[in-house]
């Protein structure tokens, strides 16, 4: 495996026990690190722990604690943790099966693939994977990650597992809260149907390679630049228009976009497929030394 778990123990329904690595499904490798410099010298600045009126002090002398009131903290020790971890530290235990449909995906946290350590666990690895895709079923469990009890499920993915944490109910905000003051006339139908054949015309199969980060992209360039020590662009990105305008407006003008789009497109394909003219004869020909011009079609955005 190319790279470390990121957690290994047990994963447990009823009786059987099957032993299991955890693997982060995300990465953040676009994150540019940008370190806090000290601009007289370019020194890298450092979080010192500090405590008011006594100064810098070192981390071993720090403690856990609660504050119960303004001021007044109940000190918990390593040992007390400790002693109240609970099982799910080592072992996702799971306590249900559900249908994924009835999870609201406002719930759906972070990714983890569920691999099987070891030999010995792939036989039970793949009876619990076949039975989860066989019925439709994802499994619901719970398990300590990062110090913290997770609520998670369980569903195949591919040829294994795919684990997804999930949050409590406590933790999710209640939509009804943000919309019930909302009072939205009813939809014009004109508008309503231009947007929807504007969605329709938009429609293909999602894939995120298609997309980039512009605002890391452009970092990135940034620090190329400054480090080969050339000029600076001038020039700023493009922002959104604060212009108002119509919607009705809008939409019209996004299909004909579209539209224009498409027949530069057919057009610039009709010029490819025309057969080139049979060259000359030497004896008659004569270099030519003007240059063809290149027609470039380049789509735009949406």
């Amino acid at each position: 495996m190319a790279t470390r778990p990121s957690w290994t123990g047990h994963l447990r329904f009823s009786l059987v026990t099957i032993a299991v690595q955890l693997y982060s499904g995300s990465k953040s490798t676009r994150n540019i690190p940008l370190h806090q410099l000290h601009k007289p010298t370019l020194k890298r600045v450092h979080n010192q722990p500090t405590v008011e009126g006594v100064g810098a002090i070192d981390k071993k002398d720090i403690v856990k604690g609660y504050e119960y009131k303004k001021g007044s903290h109940v000190v918990l020790t390593a040992e007390e943790l400790e002693k109240i971890k609970l099982e799910t530290n080592k072992t996702i235990v799971i306590t249900e099966f559900a249908d994924v449909a009835e999870i609201d995906e406002i719930y759906f946290d972070k990714p983890y693939y569920v691999v099987p350590e070891d030999s010995i666990s792939m036989e039970a690895y793949v009876v619990f994977q076949q039975a989860l895709k066989k019925t439709g079923k994802v499994a619901i469990g719970e398990v300590v990650l990062s110090g913290k009890e997770h609520l998670v499920a369980i569903k195949p993915y591919g040829k294994g597992l795919l684990m997804e944490t999930l949050r409590y109910a406590d933790e999710v905000r209640d939509a009804h809260t943000f919309f019930e003051d909302l009072k939205a006339p009813a939809a014009d139908k004109d508008q309503l149907e231009l947007a929807i054949s504007l969605i329709k015309k938009k429609s293909s199969k999602f894939d995120p390679t298609d997309f980039d980060d512009s605002y890391e992209t452009a970092l990135h360039e940034l620090i190329d630049r400054k480090l080969k020590k050339l000029p600076l662009e001038t020039e700023k990105p493009k922002g959104k228009s604060t212009k108002i305008v119509n919607l009705m407006d809008a939409l019209k003008k996004s299909l004909g976009e579209d539209e224009d789009d498409e027949k530069i497109s057919k057009k610039t394909a009709e010029k490819g497929a025309v057969k080139k003219k049979a060259p000359v004869k030497k004896a008659a020909a004569k270099k030519s030394t003007a240059k063809k011009k290149v027609v470039v079609s380049k789509k735009k955005s949406a």
